[in-house]
């Protein structure tokens, strides 16, 4: 009798897809990047891993993820989390502005638009000391319908400005491809 309620019970949860098992299934694409949550009314919460850049000095990057939430359209903010890798601990920033050229269809050849946004309510996490480097974690809020747009190209870079010292962030050649991947399966639903 056991035996006949547990293999009940087993093809009961494998039919319902409760407990799949794909033997070599990979995460592939945009499932690699990102994490969505439903969150009943509110739409869906999209997490964007972390994106590596790297800095115009030696030994300077910085990794970003980003958290929003979608129902109907890009509206509100997204909370962006920047843990920069310097040789140094980064104790205060005054303002981080990530930038974009995007080309403007309409414009004359060789015309582009560009476009920024300024990060907002920046929040020191921690510090932490490594062996080669610290790592300065810190958070902030960004409109979401602008980064939506500096997201439609891979082309974006971030500037961080502290202590009358700007620092300069480009995306690394693997950031660009996963950029272009993410705008396609989270940021074009209009």
């Amino acid at each position: 009798m056991h035996r006949n309620l547990l293999g009940l019970l087993i093809i009961l949860i494998l039919d319902t897809g409760c407990l799949r098992v794909v033997p070599g299934a990979k995460k592939s694409g945009i499932n690699t990047l990102t994490t969505v949550f439903f969150t009943g009314t509110e739409g869906n919460q999209y997490f964007i891993k972390p994106l590596k850049f790297h800095g115009s000095l030696q030994n300077n990057s910085l990794e970003i993820d980003v958290t929003f939430r979608f129902k109907d359209s890009y509206k509100g903010n997204a909370t962006i989390n920047i843990s920069f890798e310097l040789p140094y601990a980064l104790k205060n920033i005054d303002s981080i502005v990530i930038s974009s050229f995007i080309l403007d269809k309409s414009a004359k050849l060789g015309e582009y638009n560009s476009s920024e946004l300024q990060l907002t309510e920046i929040r020191r996490l921690f510090l932490e000391s490594g062996d080669k480097s610290v790592t300065s974690r810190y958070t902030a809020k960004a409109d979401l319908a602008l980064l939506k747009r500096l997201w439609s190209t891979n082309s974006f870079y971030i500037r961080v400005f502290h202590s009358q010292k700007e620092l300069n962030f480009n995306p690394t050649s693997k950031t660009i491809d996963k950029i272009g991947i993410i705008y396609q399966g989270v940021f074009n639903f209009d």
